[in-house]
Parts: C-alpha cells; sequence; structure tokens
C-alpha cells in the first residue's frame, strides 16, 4: 500500500472517530455540568500516566525493527504484561487517595473502572503495531469505527441512564473490549501471547527511552490540568480542557490521519537509505496547509462553534479558545518531530529534548494556572514557541536543512493561510457584534473560508494542490468505473 493511500485511509479513520467524539461531546455537553466532565478528565489523566509506562515504546519498538520475528513480538508482549500487572494493582490502590487529594470521592470508582480497559492493553497493542507497520490502514480504520462508536452509544446511554461522570469510565471499557475482539481476528499467522524474554535488553533500552518520552509529553498535556484540578476545582479543568478541546480540532481532524503513518512512512524511508530532509520540509508545507487555515477559521468564529458544539452554558470558554488558538498556529511541527528523529536513529534525541523542554513548559503553564485559566491560555505563547525552536534545531542535527529550505517550505502556507480567512474576517466585521456571529452567518463565514483555500491553493500553485488534484481524480475514476460496471 502506497503512503498516500495510507495517509488518506488513515484521515478517514481518524476524522471519522473525531466526528463521532465530537458529537459525543456536543450531546454530552448538554448532558453534564462542567464539573462532571472535569471529573472525567482528571481520572483520564491519572491512570494515563500508568498507561505510557506500560506501554514500554511496544508499537514504536516492533514499527521501526527491521524484522518483527515471532519472537520479537511475543518478547514485547511479555514486557508490556509483566509491567501491566502491578502497574494495575498500584492504581487499584492508590485510587481512593487520589479521591480524597482531589475532594472527588467518585474518583475512586471512575479509576477503578477504567484499571479494566488498562489490563486489556498488552493484549492488543502488539497487533496494532504489526497492523500499522505493513500499512493495513483500512483493518485499522474498521476497528477504530466499531470502536468509536460503541463509546459513543455507550456514553451518550449512560448520561440518559443518570451515571453522570462514569459514562465515560463504562464507555471506555466497552469499546476497549469491542476493538481487542476485532483485533483477535486480525492475528498474525503466529501465537503472540507467549512469555518470551529473546534479545529482551533490545527491547527494554528502546523503551525505556520511549517511554520516557512519552511520559514527559503526557505531563505536559495533562498536569497543568491536574494542577487545574487542585487549585481551581473540577469546573475549571471541564473547562479549559473543553477549550483546548476545541481550539485543536484543527489538529485533531485534518491532521488525524498523518500522526499513525508518518513513523512508518519515514522509516520505511529511512531503510531504503533515501534522504529524510527533503520528506520533512515537504511534510510541514502539506501539514501548515491545512493546519494554519483552520486554525484561523476557528479563531475568528470561536463564539458559533462553542454555541453549537456544547451549548450557551459554556460560552465562558470563547475568550480560551482565542487565545489557545493563536497559540497553536506555532504547534505545527508536533506530529512529525518524535517520528522524524526516530526514523533518523534519534531516539535517545526525542528523549533529549524532552528533558529539556517539556519540564520547562509545564513549570511555565503549571505556574500560570494559580493566577486563573486566561494566565494558563496566555502561558502557551511563551511554552510553545519555546518547544519548537528547541525540537526544529533538534532536528537540524539529526537530519540537516537550511533555514532557507524551511522558511521556503512554510511561505506558501502562510499566504495560504492569510487568504484564506480574509473572507470570514469580513463577515465577523461586516454581520459580528464584537466576536458574535449568528449561525447562518458563521456557516456563511466557514464557507467562504473554504472557497478561499481551494481557489487559493490553485491561484498560488501550493504543493498541496496536487494532492488535492490526485484525490479528485482517483474519486472520478472510482465513480467512472462503477458507472461503466452497471
Amino acid at each position: 500500500m502506497t503512503v498516500r493511500r495510507s495517509v488518506i485511509l488513515s484521515t478517514i479513520d481518524r476524522t471519522f472517530a473525531t466526528l463521532v467524539r465530537f458529537g459525543t461531546l456536543v450531546v454530552t455537553a448538554r448532558l453534564l455540568t462542567p464539573e462532571e466532565i472535569g471529573v472525567s478528565v482528571i481520572g483520564i489523566a491519572v491512570l494515563g500516566m500508568a498507561g505510557i509506562v506500560r506501554d514500554f515504546g511496544g508499537v514504536s519498538y516492533l514499527i521501526q525493527v527491521d524484522e518483527p520475528t515471532p519472537r520479537v513480538v511475543q518478547t514485547v508482549f511479555t514486557t508490556q504484561l509483566l509491567l501491566t500487572l502491578p502497574l494495575a494493582l498500584i492504581c487499584f490502590l492508590l485510587a481512593q487517595p487520589a479521591a480524597e487529594f482531589y475532594g472527588v470521592p467518585g474518583l475512586r470508582e471512575f479509576l477503578w473502572v477504567t484499571v479494566a480497559c488498562f489490563l486489556l492493553g498488552p493484549f492488543s497493542s502488539p497487533i496494532y503495531a504489526l497492523l500499522s507497520r505493513n500499512l493495513e490502514f483500512g483493518r485499522i480504520a474498521l476497528i477504530s469505527a466499531v470502536s468509536s462508536l460503541s463509546y459513543a452509544a455507550t456514553t451518550i446511554g449512560l448520561a440518559l441512564a443518570g451515571f453522570h461522570f462514569m459514562s465515560f469510565a463504562w464507555a471506555t471499557l466497552v469499546s476497549v473490549v469491542l476493538a481487542l475482539l476485532l483485533m483477535l481476528f486480525s492475528h498474525p499467522n503466529f501465537p503472540i501471547y507467549r512469555l518470551r524474554f529473546d534479545n529482551w535488553q533490545a527491547v527494554f533500552k528502546f523503551g525505556a527511552f520511549d517511554s520516557a518520552r512519552n511520559m514527559l509529553y503526557y505531563l505536559q498535556d495533562q498536569l497543568p490540568l491536574l494542577v487545574l484540578g487542585r487549585t481551581l476545582g473540577a469546573e475549571s479543568v471541564g473547562l479549559f480542557q473543553r477549550a483546548v478541546t476545541v481550539s485543536a480540532m484543527p489538529t485533531t481532524t485534518l491532521l488525524a490521519g498523518l500522526g499513525p503513518v508518518v513513523l512508518p512512512a519515514f522509516a520505511s524511508q529511512a531503510r531504503e537509505n533515501k534522504a529524510l530532509a527533503d520528506s520533512f520540509l515537504k511534510s510541514l508545507t502539506m501539514i501548515t496547509a491545512l493546519l494554519w487555515p483552520a486554525t484561523l477559521w476557528v479563531f475568528i468564529l470561536a463564539d458559533p462553534i462553542v454555541r453549537v458544539l456544547l451549548g450557551p452554558q459554556w460560552l465562558a470558554m470563547v475568550p480560551l479558545v482565542h487565545i489557545l488558538a493563536a497559540a497553536y498556529l506555532i504547534w505545527f511541527p508536533v506530529y512529525v518531530i518524535n517520528p522524524i528523529l526516530i526514523a533518523a536513529g534519534g531516539i535517545r534525541d526525542t528523549l533529549m529534548l524532552g528533558v529539556f523542554t517539556i519540564p520547562v513548559m509545564i513549570a511555565i503553564v503549571s505556574g500560570a494556572s494559580f493566577f486563573g485559566l486566561h494566565a494558563a491560555a496566555w502561558s502557551h505563547f511563551i511554552s510553545i514557541p519555546f518547544y519548537v525552536v528547541c525540537s526544529m534545531l533538534m532536528v537540524k542535527r539529526r537530519v540537516p536543512y537550511k533555514m532557507s529550505a524551511l522558511v521556503a517550505a512554510l511561505a506558501p502556507s502562510a499566504q495560504l493561510a492569510l487568504l484564506s480567512a480574509i473572507a470570514p474576517a469580513l463577515v465577523l466585521l461586516a454581520w459580528g457584534d464584537g466576536y458574535v456571529l449568528s449561525i447562518p452567518m458563521a456557516l456563511l463565514a466557514g464557507a467562504l473560508g473554504v472557497a478561499s483555500w481551494l481557489g487559493g491553493l490553485y491561484m498560488l500553485r501550493h504543493p498541496m494542490s496536487h494532492e488535492v488534484g490526485h484525490l479528485l481524480s482517483a474519486v472520478q475514476r472510482r465513480l467512472g468505473a462503477q458507472t461503466a460496471s452497471r
């Protein structure tokens, strides 16, 4: 399967999952309070730390290793299983102290249910890794779709039945079980679930670096929320986390399909001794062509987006969305930094980058959170540029590129973003009350923005226009083939 087709399938998969997740968010935002949603955010953040240690780089290791023999896969499974069992016990025992620390008694039951999900991880992740390595994103898309729909249906159903924040916990368990069952149908033609310790030192060495790095990046996202939960309460956590979700919609939708594909693609090029610098710069060109215009639209249309997605009871988060969306314009390399370093043999570089940058970023955002939600949001204008500058310099050491080439790669997307934002901004200025637009006018602004983006692709001859043209040609051929067969 080609990388282009893999990206398309992965994008369809992740976009569908994101749309289902946003649909769930829209409904639950009207059924549950910000405080109840904040409890679920705290619970997931606490358990997620143990999940990173449990994974121990297993998926990344199997993707990048030269040959994932049955013995290698079984060793990865053994490593993950032996880490999972004691971590699950620790999480179970710490559930009560965590509930007392945050003053949320129900957090104990939430953690107990999600520990069951945690226990199933070692049985599904090796299969997922092998499917990803082989670029079998059609199967992954099917599994993801079933899992997403089951999560949405269970969450909404239980919320309607009065399960409150526990709806998220039980829905997670249902979706994880279904995903595992479907994974088992994609089982390779050799037994995975055998205890084996062949070459465990290589797995351990890679996993130590990968898990340490992932833990740092996870703490970057979640620790400020945990600090907010302690200083300002669960309701503030709910507001801030939902503001982050809305602000990051372009990343989680348009770029969602890139994440699972980029490491296998870069790793494949590295194994074939192809130059990685050109691929890295081209990936940034494509990412910013999607990310920058869409993020500007979120900034301009924040008020109607929040009204439609979450309802008027969440309007207090609109100023947070404005701040965060503007800051996320700088966050464009996030999907490709670690994959390009790993593919270039720089797994240690990813850890060094995290060790140097993430504690500083956590300190900035967590420290600002003591001064309120808005201060925490504004602090991203310090933390994000710091990380991006450091990460780009780290990549430059491993995959040399010229700064002039980087500017040339980003310039077309900057022009495209400005062109795409003009029409929505004019609609806001002409018919808006401050940043407030009616829903019909917001739809008009969005439609004009998309039309400007499509026109700008071809007017500016942006490299993304070739990908759009290729996609349209493929759809046209498919429709023509279906018509001819009738």
